[in-house]
């Protein structure tokens, strides 16, 4: 499974997995390759290459095509995320204008 942004165009990022997919010459031909958007993620849009190779293989294929697609993805221009949290303390924006105004007009009436 690779993460790609929100932001990012997941069409474009399932392309050029594909094209890594496709380049590599030990992925088998039949049965094909398969390259889709899997899950959105809490931080991510999914997407998942899902392969066949000789079993002897596997391995060295997965570890060669996770750095090949990590590297194509991001000179597409795709940024492979890092969770994030956005943290909310309760504060009422409104309130908060309203208090910045009124100080704002506190400090304006002082100087005059």
């Amino acid at each position: 499974m690779i993460g790609i942004r929100y932001s990012d165009d997941a069409d474009k990022a399932v392309r050029v997995i594909r094209e890594v997919v496709d380049e590599h010459p030990l992925p088998l031909i039949n049965p094909e390759a398969h390259v889709f958007v899997d899950d959105l993620g809490d931080n991510s849009v999914d997407i998942v290459a899902r392969i066949w190779t000789p079993t002897s293989e596997w391995y060295t294929v997965k570890r060669e095509l996770l750095w090949q697609i990590k590297i194509a993805i991001e000179t597409a221009g795709i940024q492979i995320p890092f969770p994030q949290r956005v943290l909310w303390y309760g504060t009422d924006e409104k309130k908060d204008q309203e208090k910045a105004a009124e100080a704002g007009k506190q400090g304006a009436s002082s100087e005059k």
